[in-house]
């Protein structure tokens, strides 16, 4: 029947990449509502969703799949053209990236140096480790960037570390009405390159709102938490969060969360950190049963 023909064109597809393979080639090849199933191996590659509702899923996770831009003088991920809700990462490294010019803030600035939300766009980053991105290259938002009323981006069990930018923002910028969402996330390391540190955890601009729960925004240079004065502040809502400098919120506290390594860049929370067993009683417990903790449980 007509129904059952309509019905066996809406099938998704899978599209399988391994080691020396294009990612960029499987997604330009994939339709709406498709997965691209990535095998572990180190990507030399910048990418762009092109608009499409996609699952880009590392089969292997962040440990064994490495997205790196170095070379593209780019976001090592672009969603741009009205990526729909349900676009999303799975399970990757991301570092290398160098961001692009906007002038969203009446100049033109580098922004976006992992990552690079905008034009009504969404995405969601799931277990992914982003490090390594912006620097010197990029001005605004070195690891994340969002910009623009209907763009959104989920940050959920991810660690944000080591990023930087020229101007404020090192880990992640919302700006100009976008949304960022940060669940059970780790946000430490990251830097600002103005004097004193500025803001170089997570900024929130003007008509921006994030919702930050159960995670850390702890350790980064300068402020953890905010907005530059030049900028001006967003809408902020922190509950069950350890974040340096402290926010008001339930559950929120501003302790050392004590990782197991941090010079080593090992994230992972010591048995009786305070971060342990603190996050929202109303949350799935932990697989021990215990109390969910604050921070991302990505190595």
């Amino acid at each position: 029947s007509l129904a059952v023909v309509f019905a066996s064109s809406a099938v998704a597809s899978d599209h399988v990449v391994t080691g020396g393979q294009s990612i960029q080639t499987a997604i330009d090849g994939a339709s709406d509502g498709d997965r691209v199933l990535v095998h572990e191996g180190l990507y030399l590659e910048a990418l762009d969703l092109r608009g499409k509702q996609l699952e880009v899923i590392a089969v292997a996770g962040a440990e064994y799949t490495v997205l790196d831009a170095t070379m593209f003088d780019a976001p090592a991920v672009r969603a741009a053209s009205g990526e729909g809700l349900g676009t999303s990462l799975y399970g990757f490294a991301i570092r290398g990236g160098a961001g692009e010019v906007h002038a969203d803030l009446g100049a033109s600035l580098t922004c976006g140096g992992g990552v690079l939300v905008s034009g009504d766009s969404s995405l969601k980053l799931e277990r992914c480790v982003i490090a390594g991105n912006g620097h010197a290259t990029v001005d605004i938002g070195g690891g994340i960037y969002a910009h623009g009323a209907g763009s959104r981006v989920d940050i959920v069990n991810c660690v944000i570390h080591t990023n930087g930018a020229r101007l404020s923002g090192g880990g992640a910028a919302a700006i100009g009405g976008a949304h960022l969402q940060v669940e059970s996330s780790t946000f430490v390391n990251n830097y600002t390159a103005v004097s004193g540190g500025g803001v170089s955890g997570l900024i929130s601009g003007p008509g921006a709102t994030t919702d930050i729960h159960e995670s850390i925004v702890w350790g980064n240079e300068g402020i953890d938490l905010g907005a530059p004065a030049w900028l001006g502040v967003g809408a902020i809502s922190v509950t069950y969060s350890d974040i340096g400098g402290g926010w008001a919120g339930v559950g929120n506290q501003d302790v050392d969360p004590v990782f197991q390594d941090l010079p080593g860049q090992d994230f992972r929370l010591v048995e009786g950190s305070p971060c342990v067993d603190t996050g929202d009683p109303q949350s799935a417990p932990d697989l021990d049963g215990s109390f969910s903790d604050q921070g991302a449980g990505v190595d």
